[in-house]
């Protein structure tokens, strides 16, 4: 199984803090609106295929306008995904499947894929409870 990037989350206005490392602390920050679009996107692949991996996000989002007009690029911001499973993880609204969704893995990503813990409906009303009112 693979282990959770960062140690804990934090929603400050329109914007994710999420806290990483142990012997370097470091914080991601991103915004809210591309969490909400890459977990959406999470959902979508999900009710295609019943599983996701790390792979199918990064390649289903790669060149897709996030929030503020930057392009999603699978080889800069992976670290973006990363966070949003972990978010979704922590949440308890997602779990690691222990079977490998690819028969390789490539340098650096993760072959396992995920399913949902929690109806599809829940997760999408718990990613548009999180933009402040």
């Amino acid at each position: 199984m693979v282990k959770i990037t960062y140690s804990r989350w934090e929603l400050s206005g329109e914007t994710v803090r999420a806290y990483g490392g142990k012997k370097k602390p470091y914080i991601h920050y991103l915004p809210l609106d591309d969490v909400i679009q890459i977990g959406n996107k999470f959902l979508d692949i999900y009710e295609k295929e019943g599983a996701v991996s790390h792979l199918d996000i990064l390649d289903e989002m790669h060149n897709i306008s996030l929030s503020g007009g930057r392009i999603f690029n699978k080889n800069t911001q992976k670290y973006k995904v990363e966070i949003v499973f972990d978010i979704l993880l922590k949440e308890g609204l997602i779990r690691q499947e222990g079977i490998k969704k690819y028969h390789h893995n490539q340098k650096g990503r993760n072959p396992y894929g995920y399913v949902i813990e929690a109806p599809g409906e829940e997760i999408k009303c718990w990613l548009s409870r999180q933009k402040p009112k």
